[in-house]
Parts: C-alpha cells; sequence; structure tokens
C-alpha cells in the first residue's frame, strides 16, 4: 500500500508531493474505487527514546559485525543501505540521504527495514527496543 503526506486543507487533501500524488491516482483512472482511512494522526517528531535505541543499541550492534567504521560511518553506511539500496529510492536524496525530518512512525519504519535486511542479508540479528537495554547520551 503506498502511503502519502500531505495536510487537510479545506476539506481536501493536499500532498506534500503532488507529481507522485498524481502519477499514483492516474493508475486508477477509469477504475471503481473504495477509500479506506485507516486513521488521520497528526505528525511527531522521532522520539529521544527512538534516537537512544538507534545509537545507543543498532548502530553499535551493526558495528561489531563491520569493523573499523566510526558510529557516524556506520550512521551514514546504514542510511544509504536502506533508504537507497533497499528501498529504491529514486527521488532526489541529499547525500548523505537524512533521517531528520522522520516522523516516530517513519522512524519506527526504518527501524523495521533495518532489522528485516540486515537479518535476511547479513545475519544479524537486531532485538526490538523492548527486549534490551541500551545506554545513549545526547
Amino acid at each position: 500500500m503506498d502511503k502519502f503526506k500531505g495536510k487537510i486543507i479545506e476539506g481536501r487533501f493536499a500532498p506534500e508531493n503532488p507529481l507522485m500524488w498524481d502519477q499514483h491516482i492516474q493508475k486508477f483512472e477509469g477504475k471503481e474505487i473504495v477509500r479506506s482511512d485507516k486513521k488521520f494522526f497528526q505528525r511527531r517528531d522521532k522520539s529521544i527514546p527512538q534516537l537512544g535505541y538507534y545509537f545507543g543499541y543498532v548502530l553499535p550492534k551493526l558495528m561489531e559485525h563491520f569493523n573499523g567504521h566510526t558510529k557516524d560511518e556506520m550512521h551514514i553506511a546504514v542510511k544509504q543501505y536502506i533508504l537507497i539500496v533497499k528501498r529504491g529510492v529514486t527521488q532526489e536524496l541529499p547525500f548523505p540521504p537524512s533521517i531528520e525530518s522522520f516522523s516516530t512512525i517513519e522512524f519506527e519504519d526504518f527501524m523495521r527495514d533495518i532489522r528485516k535486511h540486515f537479518s535476511a542479508d547479513h545475519g544479524i540479528f537486531i532485538s526490538l527496543p523492548n527486549q534490551v537495554g541500551y545506554d545513549f547520551e545526547l
């Protein structure tokens, strides 16, 4: 299922990326559709506990398997691997790709992709946040 971010303005959906939205809905031209909205929610920025899990557990865990990298280098490599290689993002991204603007949901999607792909591609099991303890300071 494709996801599109945007705002409701005067009762209408205003997508963040109108070009991608237009390309998406063109697939349904002439077809009968049923729209199902699960839930509208207000966007929230990623949380401190999410960042703690990522920087305090996930990156150090990956650094154990990929020796010789600093945490910053590993962070850049993970973003490139997930956002470009695995997700196949074709839109223009800053280099290195950024997770700065991720919401809590987008960040958890990013974490899910990390757990899934590093497990499948590299045999590295990364526990869920509620299964581990980690130490992180901002």
